[in-house]
């Protein structure tokens, strides 16, 4: 049986100023060197969730029940910045967390402000851009860069803290097909290297023949979880999102017969 990455046990959480809860008693279990899903409309949760889940309810406050384990121990015992060893977060628009001049500049930080050896930390963003980028970006500007380029960025720089675990929120959103599927392809390289790969979205087709489990989110609740199969035929499933055009067609060509088992 695999080790957890994440778990959230019994989590709600609300926004200061806010009555009602954004999440409310989440309890999931995210095995590590997994391919994990977290679906749901707009609005659902998932964001607050990978939010909370990198420790930035300290950043917002608001009010935070239960717990989140990172690889068994809990965030309440770490600082945000400690944190960013062991999980690293990639938001929906990339260049919201860009901040530094230079490509080189920005995959280093992060690890400067860990206090590392300058040497060390340089070694570290050049090894991780030549394999997600190239050299040629060192001396670039994030903000001349196109949102793929921008994402690979901000990946690189989680990266470059060797972090076991990331987390992407909607990551496909401001992309192109052929930037998409670059993405896509770098983080199930990653995955095949052992990492874990978390990522919220609410369009399922570009991710769902790659995908271990979903845990499908609405209202901040989770609805249901399990794998992925199991979620994409759901009745849940047609009733909360959009479902993925083959799914559709093979539920179509499953109720006529004509399909003997499910497809993804």
């Amino acid at each position: 049986m695999k080790k957890v990455a994440v778990e959230f046990s019994n989590v709600s959480y609300k926004y200061p100023g806010i009555d009602n809860w954004i999440l409310e008693d989440i309890n999931l279990k995210i095995p590590t060197n997994s391919f994990y899903v977290l679906a749901g409309p707009t609005g659902s949760g998932k964001t607050t969730l990978l939010m909370l889940a990198r420790g930035f309810h300290k950043e917002y406050s608001g009010k935070f029940d239960g717990d989140i384990y990172i690889l068994g121990e809990s965030i309440k015992n770490f600082k945000i910045t400690e944190l960013g060893s062991k999980i690293g977060i990639i938001f929906q628009d990339p260049v919201s967390q860009l901040h530094q001049l230079r490509v080189i500049d920005e995959v280093m930080s992060a690890p400067m402000y860990q206090g590392l050896p300058w040497s060390e930390c340089k070694t570290r963003a050049e090894t991780v851009i030549n394999e997600i980028l190239d050299r040629d970006f060192y001396n670039r500007s994030p903000n001349e860069l196109s949102s793929g380029e921008q994402q690979k960025v901000a990946l690189a720089a989680c990266l470059v803290m060797n972090c076991e675990i990331l987390i992407l929120d909607e990551p496909f959103s401001f992309l192109s097909i052929k930037a998409a599927q670059e993405i896509l392809k770098i983080l199930l390289e990653l995955k095949e290297k052992g990492k874990t790969i978390i990522l919220a979205t609410h369009h399922l087709e570009q991710v769902s023949r790659h995908t271990d489990r979903i845990a499908l989110i609405d209202s901040g609740k989770v609805v249901l979880e399990g794998p992925t199969m199991d979620i994409l035929y759901s009745k849940e499933m047609g009733k909360i999102l959009t479902e993925p055009l083959s799914i559709k067609v093979a539920k179509a060509l499953i109720k006529s017969r004509k399909l003997k088992e499910k497809v993804d």
